[in-house]
């Protein structure tokens, strides 16, 4: 049955009052007397009004302010998509007086982040959206938050150590998985080595690319899948300088190398080395920057794990700004798809973002 809506000139008729009353009772502003504060109270309890929260939203004079936390868009092009998500709730939350600053932190240094946190906080926003990209620091200063009463909602990496804030995103241990099972339907069944390569400083403290790990392991364990050695690789920045020749290494190492999994935007750095030696190794990264694009074009990439980080920030900044304009209530967690690109259809992809 279709809810009646009533006006304020219903809801006057009916409390035998006036409409400015019933506007004052309402939005509890000015002086009403008792006797008719009940008559209304008691139609509107009746008709179970609702008020009009987007106009009451509108007519507001209070501003939102929100922090944005995340790694430096100049230093890894995978945060452009994400800024661009941010950018574009921006514009649809701007005529509710809500705005976005931005707080960059490079994501090559803890102390940094921890730097760039504590300026978040100086500037007492009214709410937070994280990229909580080193695990220790992110818990601590969710923590700092939540003491404040500053809601918080992460995107990227769930953080299953803080009870306070909210998350949008994959699940990345399930992604993990599916990387697995990519690699291993398109290898041939002999066995044979699968490297598992991470570019960062501090992998005990990257969860993003713990969970993705354990489940491309558990992939193989949990289904009894016997003859591949599982190989993890932790490329630091000195190292990834001079990627060519510790790949040398590393193949020589593992002469029997049938797959590589990278579990990072990456995966280009690794593809660019299978070109240059024409090496036939199936490779599985994530997301669809410029130069992954490329490669998974030409075949030297097989697989990529779209992360899709422009929805998955747009999301956690809209959920937020409701959050702060309409008191609306914050999903405690929200799973995105995990989406799988090949060169097949990946100008569709391309066309969508």
């Amino acid at each position: 049955m279709k809810k009646i809506r009533y006006t304020s000139k219903d809801i006057a008729q009916l409390a035998n009052v006036s409409r400015g009353t019933v506007d004052r009772v309402i939005h509890n502003r000015g002086k009403v007397s008792e006797t008719a504060r009940n008559k209304v109270l008691k139609v509107l309890e009746e008709i179970d009004y609702q008020p009009n929260v987007i106009a009451k939203a509108l007519s507001s004079s209070k501003e939102f302010r929100i922090a944005v936390l995340m790694p430096s868009v100049e230093k890894d092009v995978y945060w452009e998509d994400a800024k661009i998500g941010i950018d574009q709730a921006a514009k649809e939350l701007s005529m509710y007086n809500v705005g976005f600053e931005y707080f960059y932190f490079d994501q090559k240094s803890p102390k940094d982040f921890g730097t760039v946190s504590q300026l978040v906080l100086e500037s007492q926003p009214a709410g937070l959206v994280m990229a909580p990209f080193f695990h220790q620091e992110s818990i601590a200063f969710i923590a700092q938050c939540e003491t404040k009463a500053i809601p918080c909602i992460n995107f990227n990496t769930f953080l299953p150590s803080s009870s306070f804030a909210s998350f949008i995103g994959q699940d990345l241990v399930q992604s993990g998985r599916v990387a697995a099972g990519l690699l291993h339907k398109c290898m041939s069944d002999q066995g044979g080595t699968i490297l598992i390569i991470h570019f960062d400083e501090n992998i005990s403290n990257a969860m993003h690319m713990q969970e993705k790990e354990a489940g491309f392991r558990d992939y193989f364990d949990q289904d009894h899948i016997t003859g591949w050695r599982l190989t993890a690789l932790n490329l630091t920045e000195k190292e990834e300088g001079q990627l060519h020749d510790h790949l040398d290494t590393i193949f020589s190492s593992f002469p029997d190398t049938k797959g590589i999994f990278v579990t990072t935007s990456k995966g280009y750095k690794v593809a660019q080395y299978l070109s240059h030696h024409e090496l036939p190794h199936k490779l599985v990264g994530y997301d669809l920057i410029d130069k992954n694009a490329s490669f998974l074009s030409e075949g030297i990439i097989d697989f990529l794990i779209y992360q899709n980080a422009k929805q998955q920030a747009f999301l956690s900044a809209m959920q937020i700004g409701e959050h702060l304009v309409f008191d609306k209530k914050m999903k405690k967690k929200t799973t995105l798809p995990i989406d799988i690109i090949t060169k097949e259809n990946i100008l569709s992809h391309r066309q969508e973002t």
